[in-house]
């Protein structure tokens, strides 16, 4: 995790990463997932999907005066897989878009991005070579024209949002995800369901696959994405299935590449030993999870054998306490605001860029991770004017905000993706599409300003000023600013 950005231009990028992560850049900075857990803390609407479960499972359980943990996180892993939908690689290109792998390494850096790709390779290779490599999961054609599908991870409010594509099902789910949103959401409701703390939350994965280990009070879960979660008894009966190869040879067949293990409390890269996780903690985890699988698993025992190094963890152990005594979202964003206020630019810092909210100090981030949005930037070739531009906005119908509030920011490419956005939500892609159009100079994007306030969100262009509501012009944009944004923002 960069937290410590030597730059005002770094420390905007940095932020805009966590503002969208997605595929590469999780995959250079694992702690992104830590990000994305923590920003599902703060969404109402993870914590109305925690009571949910919890109504299922004392339905199911009438006459348990106190629920089992594994009563409650077996429901909660079922509960996830009926409600969500998972999406698979080419349908994410088709709905969402292919990127160029060139802009991703000149964004990223060649080295880091080339070694996920070297995984994501090897990762469905081996799916090929089982005879599981169907056409929803063959990358390899986009791969050889040097693109890859556009991978986000979201919050549980952006999978919400991603139902907009579905057209009109009768029976939608909840959400559409892909495995690092699996990992991430069951890691969250973990957590708030019935305390399993941070701190003993492990995600074993790579950059094309994503799971999630969880223990409390002696029970341990293996998550391996949707539809496949085990607890011990079931692990157990898997391996001993009449022809079955044994535990290694188990898990390999579905997680065959290993080579990170994520806590909020670091990460162990498995190829160089580099490790912050706490000795003590990856000590747990791997008794813990020699336990479950019924053997030290390969990759591991190998990182062990080799020596690990043993770097400064991302979190501090009692930070992550903090954490575990939550009543709902209101009560996250305070304890995550008091935590990233005291530690700028950690994993607390980053999460509330993550969930998008308005009131943050460098909203400059927001604006760099919109100009990178390759739907963005395909709009703005066409816009050669500020009618043009204005006309783009006209065209998305949907007035609905993207993420489900007025107070959480969504990306132009989302507002171009899901055609729906509030006031908040069209101004960024408004005033996007002004910063990114070939058409207009430096000295009139230097003058622009977008301007958020309680009640409006106001343009400034070329002397003109738009009322998003209404896009139409206005003399004075009125109310109290909650966020102001300038071309120079990007350097604040």
């Amino acid at each position: 995790m960069n937290g410590n950005a030597r730059t005002p231009s770094e420390r905007i990028e940095t932020l805009s990463r966590a503002a969208k992560p997605a595929l590469f850049e999780a995959a250079i900075d694992p702690q992104l997932l830590t990000v994305l857990m923590l920003a599902n803390l703060m969404s109402p609407t993870l914590w109305q999907l925690r009571d949910k479960v919890l109504a299922r499972a004392h339905a199911k359980y009438p006459n348990e005066d106190h629920l089992r943990q594994a009563h409650i996180t077996l429901e909660m892993l079922a509960y996830v897989n009926q409600h969500f939908t998972h999406d698979y690689p080419m349908n994410t290109a088709q709905k969402v878009g292919l990127a160029e792998m060139s802009d991703i390494r000149q964004r990223l850096g060649a080295a880091g991005v080339d070694d996920a790709l070297d995984l994501i390779r090897q990762h469905f290779h081996h799916r090929d070579e089982q005879g599981l490599l169907t056409p929803a999961l063959d990358i390899f054609p986009v791969l050889n024209q040097e693109k890859f599908p556009i991978f986000n991870y979201s919050t549980i409010d952006g999978l919400r949002a991603m139902r907009r594509l579905l057209g009109h099902k009768k029976h939608k789910p909840m959400g559409v995800t892909i495995c690092a949103d699996e990992a991430t959401l069951t890691a969250t409701l973990a957590n708030i369901l019935h305390g399993i703390s941070f701190a003993d939350i492990f995600l074993l994965a790579t950059p094309a696959h994503y799971t999630t280990f969880l223990r409390k009070d002696g029970e341990r879960f293996w998550c391996n994405g949707k539809p496949e979660y085990f607890d011990k008894h079931t692990w157990d009966k898997t391996c001993a299935t009449p022809g079955s190869p044994g535990p290694q040879a188990a898990f390999a067949a579905r997680l065959p590449f290993l080579d990170r293990l994520i806590s909020p409390l670091g990460t162990l890269r498995i190829a160089t030993g580099e490790s912050s996780i706490p000795k003590p903690a990856l000590d747990r985890f791997l008794d813990e999870s020699r336990a479950f699988f019924g053997c030290t698993l390969d990759p591991l025992k190998q990182a062990v054998n080799s020596g690990i190094t043993f770097q400064t963890p991302s979190i501090d152990a009692s930070d992550l306490r903090a954490l575990d005594q939550l009543s709902g979202g209101d009560h996250a964003r305070q304890v995550i605001s008091d935590l990233a206020k005291a530690q700028p630019m950690s994993v607390f810092d980053q999460a509330l860029y993550c969930i998008r909210d308005l009131d943050v100090p460098y909203p400059g981030a927001y604006l760099a991770a919109a100009l990178h949005g390759t739907k963005l930037r395909g709009a703005a070739a066409r816009v050669a004017s500020w009618a043009d531009a204005c006309a783009v906005v006209d065209t998305i119908a949907g007035t609905e905000p993207v993420l489900g509030a007025r107070d959480r920011l969504a990306l132009p490419d989302e507002v171009l993706l899901f055609q729906t956005g509030d006031d908040v939500d069209k101004g960024l892609l408004l005033f996007s599409l002004l910063l990114a159009s070939a058409a207009f100079d430096e000295t009139n994007k230097a003058s622009a300003q977008l301007r958020i306030t309680e009640h409006a969100t106001y343009c400034t262009f070329q002397g003109r000023t738009i009322d998003l509501r209404t896009l139409t012009p206005v003399a004075t944009p009125t109310g109290r600013d909650r966020l102001v944004l300038t071309q120079a923002s990007l350097n604040a």
